[in-house]
C-alpha cells in the first residue's frame, strides 16, 4: 500500500503488484460506517442528515477540505462523533453547536453572525470611504489655496 503524507488526498491507494483497476481498500475506510447498508428508512433520513452535516464541517488536519470527502483520521472520527450525536436526537444546529465549542469556529465552513465578524467585514469598508474622504478633502483645499494664489496674484498684478 503506498503512503503520502497527505492523508485526506487518497481515498483509496493502488498497489503497485496489483493492476490498475483494482483498487484496495484502506483500513481506514474499513473502520468508516459509512460503508455499512441500513436497515430502516429512518437510519436512511438519519445517514443524509448526516451527510448534510459532514459537508458543512471542515476537516481541520486536511488542506480545507470538508470531512465528507477527507479520509483522515480525525475526519473519520468526526464523523462518527456527528453520527452518534443524529442517534442521541440531537438537532443539526445542537451538533454544529457542539463541535464549536470543542473545535472553534473554524470547523464550520459557515461564519456565524458576531460583533467580530460585524468588525471584519465592515472594516474594509471604512476604509475606502475614510480614504475617499481625505483625498475630496485634500482636493478642496488645494482648489482653495490655487485660488487664493491666483487671486493675490492678480490683486498684486493690479497694482
Amino acid at each position: 500500500m503506498q503512503w503520502s503524507l497527505f492523508p485526506c488526498l487518497h481515498a483509496a491507494s493502488v498497489s503497485s503488484e496489483e493492476p490498475p483497476s483494482i483498487v484496495r481498500v484502506s483500513a481506514a475506510q474499513k473502520r468508516d460506517p459509512s460503508l455499512n447498508r441500513f436497515a430502516s428508512p429512518e437510519d436512511l433520513y438519519r445517514e443524509a442528515r448526516a451527510r448534510s452535516l459532514f459537508k458543512q464541517v471542515r476537516c481541520l488536519v486536511c488542506a480545507n477540505q470538508s470531512i465528507e470527502g477527507s479520509e483522515s483520521e480525525f475526519s473519520i472520527h468526526l464523523r462518527g462523533v456527528i453520527r452518534e450525536q443524529l442517534l442521541l436526537g440531537k438537532k443539526e444546529e445542537e451538533i454544529k453547536t457542539y463541535l464549536v465549542e470543542r473545535f472553534g469556529p473554524k470547523i464550520l465552513y459557515e461564519s456565524s453572525f458576531s460583533a467580530h465578524t460585524l468588525l471584519l467585514y465592515s472594516l474594509p469598508v471604512a476604509s475606502i470611504l475614510v480614504g475617499a474622504l481625505l483625498v475630496k478633502r485634500r482636493r478642496s483645499r488645494a482648489r482653495v489655496l490655487a485660488q487664493k494664489r491666483q487671486s493675490s496674484s492678480s490683486s498684486s498684478s493690479q497694482q
